[in-house]
């Protein structure tokens, strides 16, 4: 079983891409931080790290770019997975309640143009998209809603409002999955 460090939990676009990567023999290990990444690598709580890197449309991740700079693990490879953005609420909630909209920073930028065509809702920039509509869930209150993937909504038992809201239909993250450098 391959111990694959991930930047969020259970539901997010790391999570489903080190599991299609490695084909289900997976123990992820959830980071709270990108930084939290390269430490479990470091310490060798874990043997590899799936990391979002670039995507088609927003280009090199910023966020884990300096963070590859920094720590130059040994990269093993690289996985594009595919990405489709939904609106995920509580269940009950309808797309005129919501007022804000919690999500990763670089899927709401992902986004911009359903933003845009939407300007009375607020963008509110949270950890990762599957933690993103959990808090949503978990607060249970009809004005807020997550960016998120489907599988992530169904996780957590949210109702999806929108599908494919994302700039683009043929959206895509890059992943590198990267390797314990120092073991």
């Amino acid at each position: 079983m391959n111990q694959v460090a991930i930047a969020g939990i259970r539901g997010s676009y790391s999570e489903s891409a080190a599991s299609e990567y490695f084909a289900g023999e997976v123990e992820i290990i959830e980071c709270s931080t990108f930084e939290g990444v390269f430490g479990a690598l470091k310490t060798g709580l874990a043997k590899y790290a799936v990391i979002p890197v670039r995507n088609s449309i927003v280009g090199e991740i910023a966020s884990t770019a300096s963070l590859m700079r920094k720590n130059r693990p040994e990269v093993v490879d690289h996985l594009e997975h595919k990405v489709e953005h939904v609106l995920a609420a509580v269940q009950g909630a309808t797309f005129e309640q919501i007022e804000s909209v919690r999500s990763h920073a670089e899927a709401l930028l992902q986004c911009s143009n359903f933003f845009l065509a939407n300007p009375r809702l607020e963008k509110v920039t949270g950890f990762d998209t599957a933690s993103s509509v959990r808090s949503i869930v978990i607060a249970d209150l009809p004005q807020y809603a997550a960016v998120c993937s489907e599988r992530a909504a169904k996780i957590y038992g949210a109702n999806v409002l929108r599908r494919n809201i994302a700039n683009k239909n043929s959206n895509s993250t890059t992943f590198a999955v990267v390797r314990n450098w120092g073991k």
